[in-house]
């Protein structure tokens, strides 16, 4: 089988994503997929968001088309300027109340991690809402990340869940809608993970560097080599999320009427953090 080339390539010099394109969200509307994608024009740059369009999920189109971003968070609470930060990455896109939400991981002008929204009726034109949760980084050679992480929310059963890494691992909140969740819980050592579940009710977690159960270290002896991707199973109990050996879940499921996770709602606010403004 022959390598599939990317399907979306860098712009050319002066387009925001010239020198990166990276962490990507997909969502679908009026017919079409929308991505957004965080994107540098120049090494040095800071990090924004860019939007392209598909019709089959191969075949990507940039909008505008004119090489712009189509968001960057607000300086005045953000510190974000043209050069030189890095933490204003990791969209994740959901539908909500008829409007568009995304949740991307920042930092505030005093180099504090955020977990920030902003709010689209279109996916082209977004209202920064700023941060929903903010904590102090905590840095550590052989732990991490220090901050927020890939943010993932979802609804479940009426309630909402929002995943993120921090520090100890994976952790999340829970609440009645996707602005106010918590408080926080440490799942366990997953990286980079998304939770998802699949037309039959079963549920799953993808887990990205070593092997599940191996050390989550960041550095030094037992750091070795970064692996690939993984993929584990979730089992509910009260609401809480265990994840659990893959077969478990394959062996054990039951025909059961499907479910699709709905777009999720935002998180809780933490001391100090703001409290979005919705119309």
């Amino acid at each position: 089988m022959e390598p599939q080339a990317p399907v979306l390539l860098p712009g050319g010099p002066g387009d925001c994503d010239h020198a990166e394109i990276s962490e990507a969200s997909v969502i679908r509307h009026a017919g079409r997929w929308h991505m957004i994608y965080q994107c540098r024009p120049r090494p040095q740059a800071s990090r924004r968001f860019a939007l392209a369009v598909s019709d089959d999920l191969w075949r990507w189109s940039k909008v505008p088309g004119n090489g712009a971003p189509i968001f960057i968070p607000l300086p005045e609470w953000s510190g974000w300027s043209d050069d030189g930060v890095l933490e204003c990455k990791d969209p994740w896109l959901i539908r909500y109340a008829g409007r568009f939400l995304l949740y991307y991981v920042c930092q505030n002008r005093w180099g504090d991690s955020c977990l920030a929204l902003a709010e689209s009726p279109d996916l082209i034109h977004w209202e920064d809402r700023g941060p929903l949760q903010t904590v102090q980084r905590i840095e550590n050679p052989l732990q991490g990340p220090s901050g927020f992480e890939v943010p993932r929310v979802f609804e479940r059963e009426g309630r909402w869940y929002v995943f993120v890494m921090n520090f100890w691992g994976l952790q999340y909140a829970v609440g009645d809608d996707p602005f106010h969740v918590g408080p926080w819980r440490v799942l366990g050592p997953w990286h980079g993970s998304s939770v998802f579940s699949d037309d039959q009710g079963r549920w799953f977690i993808t887990h990205a560097l070593r092997p599940f159960g191996q050390p989550s270290t960041r550095a030094g002896p037992l750091l070795g080599p970064l692996r690939g991707l993984y993929l584990g199973g979730i089992v509910w109990s009260d609401g809480v999320p265990v994840p659990v050996d893959l077969g478990n879940v394959l062996r054990n499921s039951t025909p059961h009427s499907p479910h699709t996770p709905q777009t999720p709602r935002p998180a809780p606010h933490a001391p100090g953090a703001q409290h979005p403004r919705l119309s």
